[in-house]
């Protein structure tokens, strides 16, 4: 692991070229998935990350989302599909899934939602046309107790 210098542990400001050798440290130690990370002092802008996206090609019937494998999900809907979230994140974690929900070219898939609360307790209903593409989020704050879903943006096909 490189060595990350802070103004806490000297008794002056960072210099630039310090600040420099921090940026590039945290460039070329790259952290790995599952590691512990205290940043301590360390603020800054987050620019150009990427996220995993699983994509489930004829989605139909009952489809189980792995928050631990994914968090944006693209379903290609060939059928009604249930929709179940597994794995969600421990105690004092939370978890936001974004699901691309695409019709086939016949359309009328609907998508149900295990475990989903909506505001108003009512689910928006979906875009059931040919080929549309809607947006869900997913959220939850309480280990996968119960998950609030939300329709995003409707038929951006």
């Amino acid at each position: 692991m490189a060595t990350i210098v802070t103004r806490a542990s000297l008794p002056r400001s960072l210099t630039t070229s310090e600040m420099d050798a921090n940026f590039t440290n945290l460039n070329t130690d790259k952290v790995e998935s599952g590691s512990d990370v205290t940043f301590g002092d360390i603020t800054g802008d987050l620019k150009g990350y990427g996220e995993v996206m699983l994509t489930t090609s004829s989605a139909s019937g009952a489809v189980s989302l792995d928050l631990s494998a994914a968090n944006i999900f693209k379903l290609e809907l060939a059928g009604d599909v249930t929709v179940t979230f597994t794995n969600p994140p421990a105690a004092g974690s939370t978890s936001v899934a974004t699901i691309v929900a695409i019709q086939d070219a016949t359309g009328g898939h609907s998508i149900t939602w295990t475990d989903g609360v909506y505001a108003g307790g009512v689910a928006p209903p979906d875009s059931t046309g040919a080929n549309e593409v809607d947006i869900w989020t997913s959220f939850t704050y309480d280990q996968g107790t119960s998950y609030v879903v939300s329709l995003s943006m409707k038929d951006v096909s």
